[in-house]
């Protein structure tokens, strides 16, 4: 290989190198019942922890968890029954109530158990 091919190579391999797409992660909106700022350490720290997860935010005034997760690892459906199995409505599916029965010295003292 001559030099003028060779520096044709090198530039080729970091060219494509460096325009490779970064991931682009999706996140996922997740209405959910009550949350208090005590709840956001807990749950996000829980959440963060699962495989394939990237981010968590909370809005609490519309009581909404987002989530940005890498698809490749995790799905929605997944993301949503872990936040149930802890104690917190995810959209459709509602909470364990035995779970949901610890969060209640939290921010759940006025919610009824069963809706």
């Amino acid at each position: 290989m001559n030099r003028a091919s060779f520096i044709h190579a090198l530039k080729a391999s970091f060219l494509g190198i460096f325009t490779q797409k970064k991931d682009v992660f999706p996140i996922l909106s997740i209405k959910t019942n009550k949350i208090c700022e005590r709840c956001e350490n807990w749950l996000g720290k829980s959440i963060v922890l699962q495989k394939g997860i990237k981010d968590v935010e909370f809005d609490f005034e519309k009581q909404i968890i987002l989530v940005k997760y890498d698809s490749r690892k995790t799905n929605a459906d997944h993301i949503r029954q872990f936040i149930a199995s802890i104690g917190y409505d995810a959209d459709f599916l509602k909470a364990d109530i035995q779970k949901r029965e610890i969060l209640r010295e939290c921010c759940f003292t006025n919610i009824p158990l069963c809706k």
